[in-house]
């Protein structure tokens, strides 16, 4: 595998059209992360509607890669992907394949980002499906959940896959020494699960990691593990079921203090308290989650990200570059004994591999990190 060098020195590529408030965000996150330092940053789109102002007032390292289409949100993925081949995303996409830059980013449709990704980028060998991998806050320190997206339905070698990268992944980009690493199911007895999950459990208990087997749906929150496995499908539901709990709990008690005039007074005692839990839990913090499984570094970020959100994407895919991601992946994966076959990626798009839920065929909410 190669990639492009000097990876401190290309720009970031962010997909200008993407997102639900895009141009005018992405054009203000290519501007904070430039005057933060973590430029340079290309931005990608249409010029007529990419408005970047003077240039005499633009930061150093911000510039302009044009396209002459964009896919919207609610698009289908796979058909966008085959259709619109001067987007956004296939150019931003291309030009990272290039070498222009060190990694892509996009607030966009998630689906066809990834659909964009396996025809342009193309998997890893050893990769039979790309994965959305999102990190969760939990009772101590953030949690790798993957997948939680891309792929509706699995196959037991792609779960047995995910697992190793995901491990791969936390124990280079979060420091963890042999990551604990756990398959999520409805209960931890080996009957428990579908006929997929106690195959891709057979095939977990031959990889050399620290893998503890099934775990519930708990194991997220109280941080039993450092990895959990999972389908698109189950992924999602858990990670936006998350966010909907600490964002509850979070005006419930803001309510609760609002309530009455002494519990008012209480609450500015510990509002400075509350107040760095907040951030830690605040979803904009973490940016995007990365595409695992694809040739050159990509993240999908969520579709209503603001500027700060988008600056702290850009920020982490230019430490992904960095740690050349895709060449630990590829490392980690290549000694593994399990392997499927090999869908191309026109079966993937047209599902017709064995595994024919995947979201790349589905519209994409742009839910990356969200």
């Amino acid at each position: 595998m190669t990639s492009p060098s000097g990876a401190a020195a290309l720009p970031v590529i962010l997909d200008a059209m993407g997102g639900d408030h895009a141009p005018s965000v992405t054009v203000e996150a290519a501007r904070l992360a430039c005057e933060r330092g973590f430029g340079p940053v290309a931005l990608v789109g249409e010029p007529s509607k990419v408005n970047l102002g003077a240039s005499a007032t633009l930061p150093k390292g911000l510039s302009l890669i044009e396209a002459s289409e964009s896919i919207g949100m609610s698009e289908s993925p796979a058909r966008a992907a085959r259709a619109k081949p001067q987007s956004s995303m296939h150019v931003g996409m291309r030009a990272l394949k290039e070498g222009k830059g060190c990694a892509f980013v996009t607030a966009g449709n998630s689906g066809a980002a990834l659909a964009v990704g396996l025809i342009t980028l193309k998997r890893i060998e050893g990769c039979e499906r790309p994965a959305i991998a999102s990190l969760m806050p939990s009772l101590n320190e953030p949690i790798v959940l993957l997948d939680m997206g891309a792929n509706v339905s699995c196959k037991p070698s792609q779960l047995a896959q995910f697992a190793v990268m995901g491990a791969a992944y936390a124990s280079e980009l979060l420091g963890r020494a042999r990551p604990r690493v756990g398959l999520l199911s409805n209960g931890q007895e080996p009957s428990k699960g579908t006929e997929q999950l106690r195959e891709a459990h057979r095939l977990l208990t031959r990889v050399d990691m620290n893998y503890l087997g099934y775990v519930e749906g708990q194991a997220l929150p109280l941080g039993l593990c450092d990895v959990v496995v999972t389908d698109g499908f189950v992924g999602n539901v858990a990670l936006k079921l998350s966010e909907g709990v600490v964002e509850a709990m979070m005006r419930r008690v803001k309510r609760e203090f609002e309530s009455r005039w002494w519990t008012k007074l209480l609450g500015g005692l510990v509002r400075s308290t509350l107040a760095p839990l907040s951030e830690e839990l605040d979803w904009r913090r973490i940016g995007g989650a990365p595409i695992l499984g694809l040739k050159h570094t990509a993240l999908v970020c969520h579709g209503g990200s603001d500027a700060e959100a988008l600056c702290a994407a850009i920020e982490r895919a230019r430490r992904y570059a960095q740690h050349k991601l895709p060449q630990l992946l590829h490392s980690a994966l290549e000694p593994q004994p399990f392997s499927g076959s090999l869908s191309t990626t026109s079966e993937i798009l047209a599902g017709r591999d064995a595994s024919p839920s995947a979201s790349a065929d589905s519209s994409g909410d742009s839910s990356g990190e969200g």
